[in-house]
């Protein structure tokens, strides 16, 4: 795969951090204070998806945010479905209504990251993020819970398995955002708690979880990647 870089001015990665880094605040300030009153949690962290769209903009940074919105939510069904997590307040079948805007920020705000600290996930073939993403669920509902470790494990041979041979600098440099991003955005709300894990063997956070969402959130980028346009420019 082409290990391509987008060149970015220092002065729009610094900017870009500091947006991502307000938005994050945002968002967590929302999930701890406001978890138990769903709908004004849901305004203000879709207020937060509204600022995100004023300076990330892009054809790529509406991808990302769509496909975050659809596979988010599907596999956020299928985690609380298996009791690997519950929400304090769920409105959705399991859910709270601010799922849905929170799934727009995390690729949207990953993928930003990415791009001001090296590069941006590739992808030429739509169904490898997808079964990622689908192998990774299952495996994680049926030993999430039962055998951390083997989660764990289990995560990281998925993830050589789907993407190993197209590996590039981009991949890492979003592999790290994504597994910090993630389990930092919770820390606070969960504490204050507006969710629990059944297994919360680290700081009440199962050990799966930073890989976890390193992995589903390569799996979002490349995803979102896999359907740009193949003349497309952003």
């Amino acid at each position: 795969m082409n290990d391509r870089v987008e060149r970015t001015p220092d002065r729009t990665r610094v900017m870009d951090v500091v947006w991502v880094a307000g938005l994050l605040a945002l968002t967590m300030v929302a999930m701890t204070l406001l978890f138990a009153q769903p709908i004004a949690c849901t305004a203000m962290i879709a207020l937060c998806a509204l600022l995100s769209l004023h300076r990330f903009r892009t054809p790529s940074d509406l991808r990302a945010g769509m496909v975050g919105c659809v596979c988010g939510p599907l596999a956020e069904w299928a985690a609380t479905g298996a009791g690997l997590w519950r929400y304090s307040h769920p409105q959705i079948h399991g859910l709270p209504m601010w799922a849905f805007p929170m799934w727009w920020l995390f690729p949207v705000c990953t993928r930003r990251l990415a791009l001001a600290f090296g590069g941006e996930p590739r992808e030429s073939f739509v169904l490898r993020p997808l079964l990622a993403m689908g192998l990774e669920i299952l495996w994680l509902c049926e030993w999430g819970n039962g055998s951390p470790a083997l989660a764990l494990l289990g995560i990281v041979a998925l993830g050589g398995i789907c993407f190993g041979r197209s590996w590039s600098r981009a991949d890492t440099v979003a592999l790290v955002c994504c597994g910090c991003l993630g389990p930092f955005a919770e820390f606070i709300p969960l504490r204050a708690g507006a969710f629990h894990y059944a297994r919360g063997d680290l700081f009440g956070m199962p050990i799966w979880l930073a890989p976890g969402y390193a992995l589903f959130g390569i799996g979002l980028l490349r995803f979102a990647a896999a359907l740009r346009p193949r003349r497309q420019e952003d």
